[in-house]
């Protein structure tokens, strides 16, 4: 019964942890791609042809080469030679030559720092190839973004001038029919022509957007559905979502390596205040080889100012850095509680708008109709008009806005656009 009783604890403790991993991947991970979003493998691609992403990478490398560098150290092995000739005033001439071999010792102590250094050096080059492929996918999302806005905009500055265009064949209807004035016809062209002058506008600014997308991110397509979708509900709270951005946050991660590697150097030029001996073996022929002298030497140079100087300006650069680390988190705390906060709020934002486009366009249907039957004057119908594109405007930024809150949430947690997936990470 005792075996009975824990293997069975044991069964409903793998269940509970299994549970629990799947719900946290479940908070974390789409079910789905975003279909309003660039295929992920398009996106990966792209990035990682950039040059900011190629810069980074070289760097990595130089910095395992550099690493390789401080672990075998500076100092080599140094040959000396010299030749000189003895004249003797009641006696032969004889040659004297010397040959020595030398190396300066570097201390354990500086060796296993140069080694940290080299390794904390390479965490940093790798923390700052993941945080440049963030920044670079965080801009690609906001021009993408601010793309399918002015693209949404424009298509429905140019459905709205089809409005206004049925508008204008109402009123010159009517005015053939003596039932309104022909001031009404000026007046519905007016309108149309404003109508039509925004659309342009807002059609240019696509083109400009579209084309700042082309030449920065060569490789993305461009499209956008007919249709949006609804923004999805984000569950969980500020804090959970915000410890979900902050638990691997790049920025943060290569502001800390960075102090941290400041440190090590600094410390490493402390070492200096100790200076390195250099030995080696000298040996020297005198009277034309009948004299051989083998001898050991060893040098060291006397620390001064200098030395002094160096350790104080490595000190104060760790304390700028370690500030800077500081900085750096108090920054990304209130960017994490932002991201949070925007996405658990956007959407019941935009059911707001939508309610409100809703009516305001019920309201303009009814006022058209009452302008074709002559019961309302067209200044009314058109201003009906006019509240209902904003509100339409309105609803539909915000539910790009909440679209584009729900991605970044989804980019700031590592859920897509990832470094990790399919990428040799270090």
């Amino acid at each position: 019964m005792k075996i009975i009783f824990q293997f069975s604890l044991l069964c409903c403790l793998l269940l509970t942890s299994t549970f629990s991993l799947a719900q946290t991947q479940t908070e974390t991970q789409p079910e789905v791609y975003p279909s309003w979003l660039p295929p992920a493998l398009q996106v990966n691609k792209t990035l990682e042809n950039l040059p900011q992403l190629r810069a980074s990478r070289a760097n990595l490398t130089a910095e395992k080469a550099n690493a390789e560098r401080l672990r075998v150290g500076p100092h080599e092995w140094v040959a000396r030679t010299s030749g000189q000739q003895r004249k003797e005033n009641l006696g032969p001439h004889y040659f004297v030559n010397e040959i020595a071999i030398e190396r300066a010792m570097r201390y354990s102590g500086k060796a296993d720092k140069d080694v940290a250094i080299g390794k904390n050096s390479i965490e940093v080059a790798d923390a700052a190839l993941a945080d440049s492929w963030h920044e670079a996918a965080r801009s690609l999302m906001a021009l993408w973004f601010s793309w399918l806005r002015e693209e949404r905009q424009s298509r429905r500055l140019q459905e709205y001038a089809q409005i206004l265009n049925r508008e204008l064949s109402i009123a010159v209807k009517r005015v053939n029919a003596g039932d309104a004035p022909r001031m009404e016809i000026m007046l519905a062209e007016t309108e149309l022509a404003k109508a039509q002058a925004s659309q342009l506008q807002a059609y240019r600014r696509t083109e400009l957007l579209a084309a700042e997308l082309e030449k920065r991110f060569p490789g993305i397509v461009l499209y956008a559905s007919t249709t949006l979708v609804e923004p999805p509900q984000v569950l969980g709270s500020v804090k959970e979502w915000r410890e979900k951005i902050l638990t691997d946050n790049h920025e943060l991660e290569l502001a800390e390596r960075t102090a941290q590697n400041e440190k090590l150097i600094a410390d490493r030029i402390l070492l200096e205040k100790t200076p390195d001996p250099t030995i080696g073996v000298r040996m020297l022929q005198d009277r034309g080889g009948s004299e051989k002298n083998l001898g050991l030497t060893l040098s060291m140079p006397i620390p001064g100012e200098y030395r002094r100087r160096q350790a104080e300006v490595a000190l104060a650069r760790a304390d700028v850095a370690q500030e800077r680390a500081q900085e750096t988190r108090a920054k990304v705390e209130a960017m994490a509680s932002q991201v949070s906060l925007t996405a658990l709020s956007a959407k019941a934002f935009w059911q707001t708008r939508a309610n409100i486009s809703k009516q305001t366009e019920t309201n303009a249907q009814l006022s058209s109709r009452a302008y074709a039957l002559g019961e309302a004057s067209l200044a009314e119908t058109l201003l009906a008009r006019r509240n209902a594109i904003e509100a339409l405007n309105l609803a539909e930024q915000a539910q790009l806005d909440a679209l584009e809150a729900y991605s970044r949430l989804l980019l700031d947690t590592h859920a897509i656009w990832s470094l990790h997936e399919g990428h040799e990470h270090y």
